[in-house]
């Protein structure tokens, strides 16, 4: 079966994935447990999930709102179950 497209689409691209959004949440997956990096990759995925969702939401020229939340909220679980970590470490509960 063929399928046209709507004639009023063609020619209109596609907005861009801002690149922050990309970035924010590639750093928030290497911050979660199976990988060491917890602090040094959660605060750079807050800080450029945040840029990104502000740009999205100020201009209308990028796409990739929930890719920037999820690393934002990523970050913010790293640092959060990085903390704990180092919490049960320094009561002596759990060894290195």
């Amino acid at each position: 079966m063929l399928y046209r497209s709507d004639p009023s689409s063609q020619g209109t691209r596609e907005k861009p994935i801002h690149t922050h959004a990309i970035w924010s949440i590639v750093l928030g997956i290497l911050s979660m447990p199976p990988f060491p990096f917890g602090f040094l990759t959660g605060l750079p995925a807050i800080t450029l999930g945040r840029r990104a969702r502000r740009a999205i939401l100020e201009t209308d020229e990028y796409r990739g709102l929930n890719l920037a939340r999820g690393g934002e909220i990523l970050g913010y679980v790293s640092i959060v179950l990085t903390l704990i970590l180092l919490a049960l470490i320094l009561t002596g509960n759990l060894e290195p």
